[in-house]
Formats: structure tokens, C-alpha cells, sequence
């Protein structure tokens, strides 16, 4: 369950540092460049993993419309992975944005990868003061991932209550895995309102609504860094209405609705910048917001106990889901 936890638990957004923070050096000569700058040019950089990972979050919550009889239960683990647009792969470095951060050979805007861009070797950054160039650091590349996905886990149990009431709960204890230390906690309600309206109650579908909360917190170590360490944490609402049809045993289902969240970061520590005085003291501080429509489309299939299902959702960020469970209805 781990090696499954750890394949998509630890953070994209976390490892956006970790092309330029493998040494002291490589951190303390970008920051030469002042705080504002450093923050707005790693702002572009992560965007697109911060940005999906919120939109994988809050995605998975239900594969049917069909809620639980009084203490009928579920238990599903999976993946929900957001597809990062192409006009995210890399984006416009604009000098007019930063005080002394320019691309080395260039006065107008300049194309950069994000995280999700190319890994080949790329520019150079000049950090300048006082009019002249007094340091420079190689721009950060792309992670050089094999698809550009930003996947989230979905751990998740259901339980039915009374009047056609689900609550679901996502839950993963503070668990420390290849060094990241990595917490979840959510929970919805999904309910029954095909129930409540005259006229739908006898036709052959279900019909329901679903309220959902999820939050991730994530963090690392830094070495050679005082008092060193990345931060995340993303939270995401999630609203559908949900329709779903059960022919033999596959079922199929979607919805419309509604998604916001956050992603923050932080970078935390104590660093020694050359041609400043003190010593800079958590540097950079991230913050990206989603929201927007969705509607998603899927099929579950019942083997027994045991379920697939398989689901595609459409918005900003496209997420593909997949799942394993059993359930008693």
C-alpha cells in the first residue's frame, strides 16, 4: 500500500525545488536576485503542478448516483491524474515583471519551461546590481516526466445512513514515505434527491447530490539548509449532481458541477545571500486558486463485493480517475 501511496501522494508541487535546491549555492545565488523576484519567477515555474494537483484532489468522490442502504459501506483506492494543458509546458518570462532577474542574452520576453516543460539544458538567468551582472544560475528545466499527469491518491470509505444519506471520509494518517511526510483528510455527503421529487421517484435512474471537502499537507527536509523544509497544503471543495444507470453489472454514471481550491507553498529556512547583510528567513511563499465547472463522465462494474470504475472528467485541467473497491449495499 505504500509503494501505491507513495507513487502519487508525494507532491508534485514539492519536487518543483528540487531541480535547484540540491545545494545551498544554487538557492543563495537565485536569491541574490531579491525575494520578489525569486517568488515571481517560481510562481510561473510550479503553476501547473499546483494548479492540477488541486483539480486531481477534489476529483473521484462517487461512481454511482446510487447511495447505500442504512449501513451499507465502501472502501475504494485509486488514482485521479489531471492533464496538464500544453500552453502550460512552458510560459513568457517577462523582464518588466522582475527588478534584476533577466534572461541571459535577451531584452524582451523569453519563453521558459515549468516544471512540466523540457529537461534539456536551458538558459541562463543574470542576476544584476547596480546595472552590472553580478552572478548567474542556470533556469530551472522540466522534471522530464514521462507523461504530463499530476496525480492524487483517493483513499477513501463510504457509509450508508438513514434517508438516503452517504457520508464518505478520506483519511491517511501522517505517514513519512521516501522522506515526505504526507497527511490527508476529507469527507462528503452524498444524498438521494431523486427521492423528493414527485414524478421520479418509480423511473429507472438515480439521481443525487454531492457536498465534498478534501485537504492534503505535505513537507520535506532541505539539506545544508538551517531550519530547511518545503511545505504544501491543498484544500478543494467539490459539488456535483450525479446521474446514474445500472445495466447487468456495469454502471454508468456522470455529472455536472462545480470545483474550487487551493495550493500553497512555502519554502522555509535560513539563507546566507551573498551582498546582503542578515540573512534571508523563508523565502518563498506560493499561492495558487482554482476554480470552475466540471462534468465527467464513467463506468463502474460490479463483480460481486469487488468494483472497477473508471471515469473521465472535463475542465481546466482534464482528470483521468481509476479505482478498486468492494462495497455491501
Amino acid at each position: 500500500m505504500k509503494k501505491i501511496i507513495a507513487a502519487v501522494a508525494i507532491p508534485l508541487s514539492l519536487m518543483s525545488f528540487s531541480a535547484f535546491s540540491q545545494s545551498r549555492s544554487d538557492i543563495e545565488t537565485l536569491l541574490q536576485s531579491g525575494v520578489a523576484d525569486v517568488n515571481t519567477y517560481l510562481n510561473h515555474y510550479v503553476q501547473p503542478a499546483a494548479e492540477g494537483f488541486a483539480y486531481s484532489m477534489g476529483a473521484g468522490w462517487a461512481n454511482t448516483a446510487k447511495t447505500h442502504s442504512t449501513l451499507g459501506f465502501d472502501f475504494k483506492i485509486g488514482v485521479s491524474a489531471a492533464a496538464v494543458p500544453s500552453r502550460m509546458e512552458s510560459f513568457l518570462f517577462d523582464p518588466s515583471q522582475y527588478n534584476n532577474l533577466r534572461v541571459s542574452g535577451e531584452t524582451g520576453p523569453t519563453e521558459l519551461p515549468t516544471l512540466f516543460g523540457s529537461e534539456s539544458p536551458g538558459r541562463t538567468l543574470d542576476i544584476y546590481e547596480d546595472g552590472f551582472v553580478a552572478a548567474q544560475v542556470d533556469a530551472l528545466p522540466g522534471a522530464g516526466m514521462p507523461v504530463n499527469y499530476v496525480p492524487a491518491p483517493v483513499l477513501q470509505a463510504g457509509l450508508g445512513l438513514p434517508f438516503g444519506t452517504d457520508i464518505k471520509l478520506r483519511f491517511l494518517p501522517n505517514t513519512r514515505i521516501e522522506g515526505v511526510e504526507v497527511g490527508i483528510l476529507g469527507g462528503g455527503i452524498q444524498h438521494d434527491i431523486k427521492q423528493h421529487i414527485p414524478g421520479l421517484r418509480e423511473l429507472p435512474f438515480h439521481l443525487s447530490g454531492l457536498v465534498a471537502f478534501n485537504s492534503l499537507k505535505a513537507g520535506y527536509a532541505l539539506e545544508e539548509i538551517t531550519d530547511g523544509r518545503g511545505e504544501l497544503q491543498v484544500n478543494t471543495w467539490t459539488y456535483q449532481l450525479l446521474l446514474s444507470k445500472k445495466l447487468s453489472v456495469f454502471t454508468f454514471y456522470g455529472s455536472a458541477g462545480y470545483i474550487s481550491g487551493t495550493s500553497d507553498f512555502d519554502l522555509l529556512g535560513t539563507y546566507n545571500v551573498s551582498n546582503f547583510t542578515n540573512p534571508i528567513v523563508d523565502p518563498i511563499s506560493l499561492r495558487y486558486a482554482v476554480a470552475g465547472a466540471m462534468g465527467n463522465v464513467g463506468v463502474r462494474v460490479d463483480l460481486g463485493p469487488i468494483f472497477l470504475n473508471a471515469d473521465y472528467t472535463f475542465q481546466e485541467f482534464n482528470i483521468l480517475t481509476a479505482g478498486l473497491g468492494f462495497s455491501i449495499r
